[in-house]
């Protein structure tokens, strides 16, 4: 089989998924508009959560777990392989933004008791907006609470835990020396 045949084998396979899982879901629970999904979407919502995708792309194994919370993702996003977004609060993406391989988005931690034991079923929750037009590079992380402006680069590996209000490049810093633990 050509690789043409095989892309649009895989569009339409896509489309029909997001087509039955409306069905499932409802169309006040799932709005999806894609241009192309590639394969292994996994899209889960449960508690009365809502997922609104604009026209994206998305090449491999993208998965949006929306527990009680509202997902919104504009048009023009594209999301490379194996990225994932974890809502139980909100998660807003803006128009035109590019996500690298792995990148991972979590609107929740687990809490924590005062000696330290994390909590199984308790969470600590905050929206997270991410602007327009911003490319975040592989395996990045995004957690709670989190706002990024229009126009950000975030380079390979950054843990993004604090708001980014100016458009620029923002890097992690590199391990220069490691040790042995323990």
């Amino acid at each position: 089989m050509t690789y043409r045949v095989m892309r649009l084998v895989e569009l339409v396979l896509a489309a029909l998924k997001i087509i039955l899982l409306s069905m499932c879901y409802g169309p006040s629970t799932l709005a999806a508009h894609p241009i192309g999904f590639g394969p292994r979407l996994n899209i889960k919502i449960r508690s009365g959560g809502s997922v609104s995708i604009g026209k994206i792309i998305s090449r491999s194994d993208l998965s949006i777990f929306c527990d009680g919370g509202k997902v919104i993702i504009s048009s023009g996003v594209f999301f490379n392989n194996g990225c994932s977004l974890n809502c139980m609060s909100r998660v807003d993406i803006g128009e035109n933004t590019l996500f690298g391989e792995g990148v991972r988005i979590y609107d929740h931690d687990h809490a924590i008791s005062e000696t330290g034991i994390p909590l199984k079923d308790s969470f600590l929750t905050a929206p997270i907006v991410i602007g327009s037009n911003c490319w975040v590079g592989s395996n990045v992380l995004i957690l709670k609470g989190v706002r990024i402006c229009d126009g950000v680069t975030i380079g390979a590996g950054a843990v993004v835990r604090k708001s980014i209000s100016e458009p620029g490049v923002y890097v992690a810093k590199q391990l220069t020396n490691l040790s042995k633990v323990g």
